[in-house]
């Protein structure tokens, strides 16, 4: 996996943890689940896994290395937040068309809090966090709560990143950081 690669190039060029949250994770995954651990999961919460994501979790590692503080693990008691994710592809379409202020953020978002029917993957901090939508149409995105904007998580316009994505941008963010501070 070309994830798997970054990951160890950022791991090999942040030894001295200086990126946000490095830390606390030391750019360690947890250890890998198996398809059996997964089902039962899945069947437990009644909720298929995104494949990304499913993937992840068996090929790479449970939790540790990402965004901010880390990614949170799949527990047993980690279920999905709420219900079914009520906004549909033209839904969001319609909030793109919403006011913006001078800074170009949406006025009026979604969700103050976590989208329904997503687990929990990483706190930024400041109350901001990264939830993986699992049921609905958007199924597979990453959603940001908080004030700041990050690109892969635009729900207004509909715009989500998938899972993988969404870990790559946060590996090539901090890859170009480490870069510029050279």
């Amino acid at each position: 996996m070309q994830v798997e690669r970054k990951l160890e190039l950022l791991r090999q060029r942040d030894t001295t943890l200086k990126v946000h949250g490095a830390n606390r994770h030391r750019y360690e995954l947890g250890p890998r689940l198996s398809d059996a651990e997964l089902r039962r999961w899945e069947a437990r919460h009644e909720t298929p896994l995104p494949e990304e994501y499913r993937a992840f979790l068996q090929e790479l590692g449970n939790g540790g290395a990402g965004p901010a503080y880390g990614l949170r693990p799949l527990t047993e008691d980690a279920a999905p937040s709420g219900g079914t994710f009520p906004l549909s592809r033209a839904q969001a379409e319609t909030r793109a068309r919403e006011p913006i202020d001078e800074e170009g953020n949406f006025l009026a978002p979604p969700y103050e809090g976590p989208p329904p029917a997503a687990l929990w993957l990483c706190e930024h901090g400041c109350g901001e966090e990264d939830w993986l939508l699992v049921r609905g149409e958007l199924s597979g995105g990453v959603w940001h709560t908080g004030d700041s904007h990050f690109p892969w998580s635009d729900v207004t316009t509909g715009r989500l990143y998938g899972f993988l994505d969404w870990y790559e941008c946060w590996l090539d963010e901090e890859l170009a950081e480490l870069e510029r501070r050279a």
